[in-house]
Parts: C-alpha cells; structure tokens; sequence
C-alpha cells in the first residue's frame, strides 16, 4: 500500500513539473486607451483623406488645363502648317503671274512698236506694201485689236495678282497672329506645368502623411492585439477543466451510447492550450493559408459578436503548414462549424463558442469519439484507438497517408496518452 501511495505521489509530482506553465503576463498596454489613441488616428486619418481628394481633385482640373492648352497648341500648329501651305501656293501663284506678265509686257511693247513704225508710215506707202487700201486698213485693224487685247489681258493679270498679292498679304498678318497665340500659349503651359509639378508634390506630401500615419495605426493595432488577448480571465484550473470534460462526456455517453475517457479529455485540452493559457498569438490573415478557413473564421467571430481582428489564433506548428487554430480546443474553423450544431444541442449554447470552455470540451469529445476514440474492447485496444484518434486530431489524415510524417509527430499522441494516464491517477486518487 505504502509503494502504490509513493508511486501516487510521484506521477502527481511528475505531472506537475512537466505540464507547469508560468502564467500569461498581463496587458502590456491600456486597452481604452489605446483604442481612444487608434480613434484619434482615424479622424486624423479621415481629415488627410479628405484634404487628398481635394488636392487631387485640383490636380485633375490643372491637368486638364494643360491638356487643353496643348490641344490649342496643337491646332495653332496645324493651322500654322496650312497657313504655310497656303502662303507657299500663292507665292508659286505670283511667280507665274510674274513671268506672264513680263512675257506680256514684252508682247505689248513688239506691238506698240510696231503700231507706232505703222502710225509714222505714209498712207501711199501702206497701199505699196498690199495689193490694196482695204488689205492694209484691215491689217492696221487686226494689229489694234491685238494689242487691246494683249492690253486687256495684261490688265487683268494685274489685277489678278494684286489679289493674289493681297491674299497672301492676309495670310502673312494670320500667321504673325497664330505664332502670337502659340507664344501666349506656350507660356501659358510652362506656368501650368510649374503649378502641376507643385500640385503634384503636395499631393505626395499628403500620401507621405497618410502612410506614416498608416504605419501608426498598424503599431497601435498590434499594441491593441497584444492587449485583446490577454487571456488571463479564460484560464481554468484543473477542478474546473475536469467538470467540463465530465459534462462532455456525460452528454456524449447520453447522447450516442458511447464512453469516452474523462482523462483522455483533459490530456488533450492540456496539450492544446494549458487550459487557456495559449490560445494562440496568430492573426487569422496571416495564420490561415485557406480562403474558406478565412471565411468560416469570419463567419464564426460575428456569429458570437466578435472582432475577428481582435481574436487570437494559432500560428502555423512545427510541421504544418497552416495555423488558424481557436480557443481551448484549437479547432480550425471549418472543423469547428462541422460539429457547431451538435455542441449547441448539447450545451445549449447557440451559437457555440471555441472561446468557451464548455462548448470546447464538448466538441472535443464528438470529435475524438468520430475518430475512434470510444472503440476497443480491451485496456490495450482502447489505448491504440485513442492514439489513433489523437494523431488524427493533430494532422487529419496526413499522419497516414504522407511518407516519414508518422516518425516525426508521433510524439504527439504519446504525449497525451501519458498526461491521460497520470490524470487518471489524479481523479482515482481524488476519489479515495
């Protein structure tokens, strides 16, 4: 009797020096007043924002503005070219004009001359020179017809080109004109574009503040973090853990026939958060490599009236690639919506909380129970089946299917099958 009492007392010592965790450290920061200071860096954040839209919105109007000064730019360019085009074809214009006109002039001199050699002819001399009076009358005609119409023809081409000249004399005054507007114009966009290039630099200021001040916010929301999830209040003792997981497996027993091992319970919930000691320092965006883990997160935080950016998860274990894991339990979240329905029939919580540690023994025990824990017939089979259903509560099926995982997470369940072995020491030795 005295070696059963001695060997009582040494697995009571063993549990307690090997599962004893120093308590979480309180709140480093005050709670209310780091969310009046993230408050206070909203309305500064708010007013930066609106002054942004405004600089922006005036940079959009000055960036217009140069826009449409170069479009004038442009046409005054376009309309430059035509311009030149045009006084180009008039000058050809006037050059031909000018040569018909010399060769005019030089017709209408042969001719004058001649009327004048014929004028100083004596009219007897004329009827000498054709067969008649009439032939050379008519030949004095024809010459007098011609040179009024050389005349005629030269006085038109005169005036044809005094147009000419006068049109080209407008075009000349429109492009003085039109490099006068380009000048005014060019102008006009260098001091908009000084303006701009200003604008645009308060604007980055403003951008420069708001990432500051975003950086701010993001230190005091990792203070706010560290401060929300100072878990001391959740911690249960022993005393307490072993009521819950009585209840648990009292309701599962009632409702499913099956019997599931109280110390079995308790070694679990130990191993995965010391009882609420550690339920986690994860961020579920960061922790969770899975859309749909994320969601149901989300889902599950507003469900119970939550701040899912204020509840703490677990972040990714040695060989995991995933955390995501919440409260006493640490279930994931789609796991944990899987048995939600049955641990509200039972606990009448609903919805159910994985931050409550009733709900969490609860969905503890249906899961384990779902994985084999209550089969076996002898002590022997018993304990390999609930090996079996801790692996599984660790790394779902993987421990079966992926090649050398087995040898490297085993301890896992070796680990909770020994703590269940000393807690069921514990509660026999209660009992007497």
């Amino acid at each position: 009797m005295g070696n059963k009492s001695s060997l009582t007392q040494k697995l009571i010592l063993l549990l307690i020096l090997s599962l004893l965790v120093p308590p979480t450290a309180g709140a480093a920061f005050d709670l209310s007043e780091l969310k009046a200071q993230e408050r206070q860096i909203d309305w500064r954040t708010d007013s930066l924002q609106d002054n942004m839209a405004e600089e922006e919105a005036e940079l959009s109007e000055i960036v217009d503005e140069v826009a449409w000064v170069e479009s004038n730019i442009e046409k005054i360019a376009a309309e430059l070219g035509a311009n030149e085009q045009r006084l180009a074809e008039l000058s050809r214009v006037l050059l031909e004009n000018e040569r018909d006109s010399s060769s005019l002039k030089q017709s209408l001199a042969i001719l004058v001359r001649d009327l004048a050699e014929d004028e100083r002819t004596s009219l007897l001399a004329k009827m000498l020179q054709h067969d008649s009076l009439s032939q050379a009358l008519m030949v004095s005609d024809q010459r007098n017809a011609l040179t009024d119409g050389i005349n005629a023809k030269y006085q038109a081409l005169v005036k044809h080109s005094e147009t000419i000249a006068a049109a080209r004399d407008q075009l000349e005054l429109t492009k003085l004109a039109l490099s006068g507007s380009r000048i005014s114009l060019d102008l006009q966009r260098q001091a908009l574009r000084v303006v701009e290039a200003s604008q645009r630099q308060t604007v980055g200021a403003t951008k420069v503040q708001l990432e500051a001040i975003a950086e701010e916010r993001s230190q005091i929301q990792r203070q706010i973090f560290a401060a929300a999830f100072d878990n001391t209040d959740q911690v249960i003792n022993l005393a307490e853990a072993t009521k819950f997981a009585r209840l648990a497996a009292e309701r599962l027993q009632k409702e499913t026939g099956q019997e599931i091992s109280v110390p079995f319970l308790l070694a679990l919930v130990k191993h995965e958060s010391n009882f609420g000691n550690f339920l986690g320092k994860g961020h579920y965006k960061t922790a969770m490599c899975s859309d749909s883990q994320i969601e149901a997160f989300v889902y599950i935080t507003q469900s119970l009236g939550l701040d899912p950016e204020l509840m703490p998860v677990s972040k990714p274990a040695q060989y995991q690639t995933c955390g995501g894991a919440m409260g006493y339990a640490q279930f994931l979240p789609r796991t944990w919506l899987a048995y939600a329905d049955k641990v509200a029939r039972l606990t009448g919580h609903n919805p159910p909380s994985p931050w409550n540690a009733e709900d969490a023994f609860m969905a503890v025990a249906l899961k384990l129970s779902a994985d084999g824990a209550t089969q076996g017939k002898t002590p022997a089979q018993k304990r390999r089946h609930q090996w079996e259903s801790a692996m599984t509560y660790f790394s779902g099926s993987n421990w079966r299917t992926q090649k050398g995982l087995l040898p490297k997470i085993r301890g896992y369940a070796d680990r909770i099958l020994d703590t269940a072995g000393a807690y069921a020491v514990i509660i026999e030795e209660n009992k007497n």
